[in-house]
């Protein structure tokens, strides 16, 4: 198994919390009053449009984690990403409220353009610029950091291949040794070392043991 796919996995995680995340706040949403003013078909895709961002960013903090190595870093790195992202947005006031300067690049990146499409999707509007706006800000954004999160990966060298397998008909790598049957009753070079050795290292006798063996009279 390839060490990306450990990277592939953590975000499909996420993806999976972030579906009962967004489940959750949609029934929370219609118990204070909230309602779809389009159709089911609408609001299903606006909610997918929505995981699918989330999703999109789980890969970039998750490669901003693998360049980092460390969480107070990782944490640190992330909050000037989604600072601008989020706070100078369609996803909190108006665009149209903002100073010049400000409604520029607001207007022109991808969280102002997904809280537009799905506000189009769920409230009525025109929604087919915004959904395809946001469709390619999600599909650029993945492919980059994708590739992005298996560099870092590579880098360290974490990518192994995987070792091949040996074919079921190939030699072993040391052969059995035929044995002579003339020479079953000799004893190797090997035995005869280590007998040499256990015999040096005894003990001699002693003066009782060799009376009682009848060598001294």
């Amino acid at each position: 198994m390839a060490r990306s796919a450990v990277l592939a996995g953590r975000t499909m995680a996420d993806l999976t919390r972030n579906l009962f995340v967004v489940a959750l706040m949609a029934a929370v949403g219609f118990a204070v009053g909230f309602r779809v003013h389009t159709g089911a078909p609408q609001f299903v895709g606006g909610l997918a449009l929505v995981l699918l961002f989330g999703y999109v960013f789980s890969w970039v903090f998750a490669t901003v984690g693998l360049w980092v190595r460390d969480p107070e870093a990782a944490q640190a790195a992330a909050f000037p990403v989604m600072a601008p992202l989020v706070f100078a947005s369609s996803a909190f006031v108006p665009v149209s409220s903002m100073p010049g300067w400000l409604r520029v690049f607001a207007e022109h990146q991808p969280v102002s353009v997904t809280a537009s499409a799905v506000r189009a999707l769920m409230l009525g509007g025109s929604a087919t610029s915004d959904v395809l706006q946001a469709l390619a800000w999600s599909a650029g954004i993945l492919l980059v950091f994708a590739a992005a999160g298996r560099l870092a990966l590579s880098a360290d060298g974490v990518e192994t291949q995987r070792p091949p397998r040996p074919h079921p008909r190939a030699p072993l790598e040391a052969p059995l040794r035929r044995i002579d049957p003339a020479s079953r009753g000799t004893t190797c070079g090997c035995c005869q070392r280590m007998r040499q050795n256990t015999t040096a290292r005894q003990p001699p006798p002693s003066v009782d043991r060799v009376q009682r063996n009848g060598i001294i009279g």
